[in-house]
């Protein structure tokens, strides 16, 4: 059994409130506005801008993606070891395994 699974509570706690936790989003939205400002006001090329913020905003979009298979890959591992850790004392009994007496007559 391994220990992410021992506690009981199906790995940690804290991984469904990070990813719908938006404090990621607030640093990445000040950095857009930031990088918009600078490109309308130093630069004077609007579209530096829109396309700079739109490469940040896609960044960001593609790592809560990886972000978010990465967990759900983990709790599909965490249950599928749930469910092989509840299955054991089954297998173990005597005579729960399956018997084969080495004909195949349907065929």
């Amino acid at each position: 059994m391994c220990p992410e699974t021992a506690s009981g509570s199906g790995g940690s706690a804290s991984s469904p409130t990070r990813l719908t936790s938006t404090a990621g989003f607030v640093p990445v939205v000040v950095v857009v506005a930031l990088v918009v400002l600078y490109s309308l006001l130093v630069v004077q090329r609007p579209l530096l801008g829109a396309l700079v913020a739109s490469w940040v905003l896609g960044l960001y979009v593609a790592w809560r993606f990886v972000s978010w298979f990465v967990a759900a890959y983990h709790r599909r591992t965490v249950a599928m070891e749930s469910m092989a850790d509840s299955l054991e004392p089954l297998a173990e009994q005597e005579g729960a395994s399956p018997t084969f007496d080495g004909g195949d007559e349907t065929r």
